[in-house]
């Protein structure tokens, strides 16, 4: 019987630059809207789902796997990107729903 040893190589790159980037750019995209300058649309929308949140994730997912705990704590947020960008969308139908109706409520409870 032959005894080898497999030894398995990571050849992946530094998972830091994706997270940061879209930690960053979605960061500076949603502080823009909420100073007002710009128009929430779907490519912050986008940003926050996609770039800021899922790529995040995966940044995470791969820092994990490097042994990284810093990256993968901090990449994580990448889900509180996610959940905004729902919320946003949840309290806009919200709002345009109760908009048609004949005795519209105010809708300043998803803010």
């Amino acid at each position: 019987m032959d005894n080898t040893t497999v030894t398995i190589k990571d050849t992946f790159g530094n998972p830091a630059p994706l997270g940061l980037l879209g930690f960053g750019l979605t960061t500076v995209l949603l502080n823009v809207h909420n100073a007002g300058l710009i128009e929430m649309s779907s490519m912050i929308l986008g940003m926050g789902i996609f770039y800021g949140g899922l790529a995040q994730m995966i940044a995470g997912i791969m820092g994990w796997k490097k042994g990284n705990t810093f990256a993968t704590t901090v990449m994580f947020i990448g889900t509180l990107r996610i959940t905004e960008a729902l919320q946003y969308i949840r309290c806009s139908c919200t709002s345009i729903k109760r908009s048609l109706q004949k005795n519209s409520a105010s809708h300043w409870a998803c803010y």
